[in-house]
């Protein structure tokens, strides 16, 4: 599936911060990228939630960055997924 919107890869976005400002950007209209690497209820439940407002407007990732492999593999989904990356926080 390919995105009309601008696409934002959101790292550590489970809790806190990062999620903040996942949920700020998505009502703006973005597409989010959801990356988080331990907290999965949490990162589930706010993507369930984005993708309920706004179909298929959330992709989830699970990936320990300090890993090359896994760190290597995030961007690769992001496009395959939206067909485009427009920005990283």
């Amino acid at each position: 599936m390919h995105s009309d919107s601008a696409v934002v890869l959101v790292t550590g976005a489970g809790k806190r911060v990062g999620a903040a400002l996942a949920r700020m950007l998505h009502t703006q209209g973005y597409s989010i990228a959801l990356h988080y690497r331990h907290s999965a209820t949490e990162a589930s439940a706010l993507a369930e939630s984005m993708n309920a407002q706004r179909a298929n407007s959330c992709l989830l990732i699970q990936a320990d960055l300090n890993d090359s492999a896994a760190r290597d593999a995030v961007i690769p989904k992001v496009i395959a997924r939206f067909g485009r990356l427009d920005a990283l926080i």
